[in-house]
């Protein structure tokens, strides 16, 4: 099976839908958030590749990837749906390379920079 099948059949299950459904229900664009983080870090598929997956386009693929650290740091909730569904998958497929393109080094590059100020910013208002 293909990874991105397994990854989609997976959170399917996991959360009771089909991701492929034409809504915005909050559950369905979580797990199709999830859907799109995972491919693009477990799978050799482009933006556009993933989004036909699940009739979407890479813009939104592209701002659902953008998000993602965002609900992870601020959602708890999606943080646990999260680790729920890459635990079940994680031993089943393989990160796509240990080598990055410079477009992936540039992307996380630029979610560190971010991270790094929000950490800052924490620190400094511990500090008062």
């Amino acid at each position: 099976m293909q990874t991105h099948k397994l990854i989609k059949k997976t959170i399917n299950k996991y959360f009771g839908i089909d991701i492929d459904e034409p809504t915005r229900v909050e559950k369905y664009v979580e797990a199709r958030m999830i859907y799109y983080w995972l491919c693009y870090y477990f799978t050799s598929m482009n933006l556009s590749k993933i989004a036909r997956t699940v009739n979407k386009n890479h813009a939104t693929v592209l701002h659902g990837i953008r998000n993602f650290p965002d609900f992870m740091e601020t959602d708890k909730e999606f943080k646990e749906k999260f680790l729920g569904v890459y635990s079940i998958i994680k031993d089943k497929v393989n990160r796509k390379s240990d080598k990055m393109t410079l477009e992936e080094l540039t992307f996380r590059y630029n979610q560190l920079l971010i991270e790094n100020d929000k950490l800052k910013q924490q620190l400094k208002n511990l500090q008062k």
